[in-house]
């Protein structure tokens, strides 16, 4: 029996050396997967340290692209509106000088004809009068397409 006990006794301590090196060694396993853990943390943190970095010149990028954009399509349309309007300016100033030279040859044509050449220009300055008032009167269906014409023309 008491063989029995000091081999129950030995096992035991066996045992007992067994289950040691296994927590010792289940605990430098946790100690290594713990290292690894925060290796693998600090490696995550890098990542998105370097993602975020990314991103934020990615962001910086496009505002600059953005606003340079909206720049240049500025300028543009200004161009165009400018360029249009320069051309209907010249357009109109042609068109007046020809009025004015018509009224003067009108004036006097009517003039030769009545003999009297002030009567003339008399009656040729009552009709743009005439033209001025229909044109006062009728200023809202004029200014519409004009404004139409520009806004058209800022939306190129």
């Amino acid at each position: 029996m008491s063989y029995e006990l000091s081999e129950h006794f030995q096992r035991g301590t066996q045992n007992s050396k067994l289950r040691t090196q296994n927590l010792q060694a289940t605990l430098e396993n946790g100690r290594k997967s713990r290292t690894n853990l925060l290796f693998f943390k600090h490696f995550i943190m890098e990542d998105l340290k370097k993602s975020a970095a990314n991103l934020t010149d990615k962001a910086t990028t496009y505002v600059n692209t953005f606003i340079e954009h909206a720049r240049v399509s500025t300028t543009i349309k200004a161009t165009n509106v400018v360029s249009e309007s320069l051309a209907v300016i010249f357009v109109t100033c042609f068109f007046i000088f020809s009025l004015l030279f018509v009224g003067i040859g009108a004036g006097l044509l009517i003039g030769h004809t009545m003999n009297n050449i002030e009567a003339g220009f008399f009656i040729v300055a009552g009709a743009y009068l005439l033209i001025g008032l229909i044109l006062l009167l009728c200023k809202k269906q004029i200014t519409m397409p004009l404004k139409n014409f520009l806004v058209r023309a800022m939306m190129k």
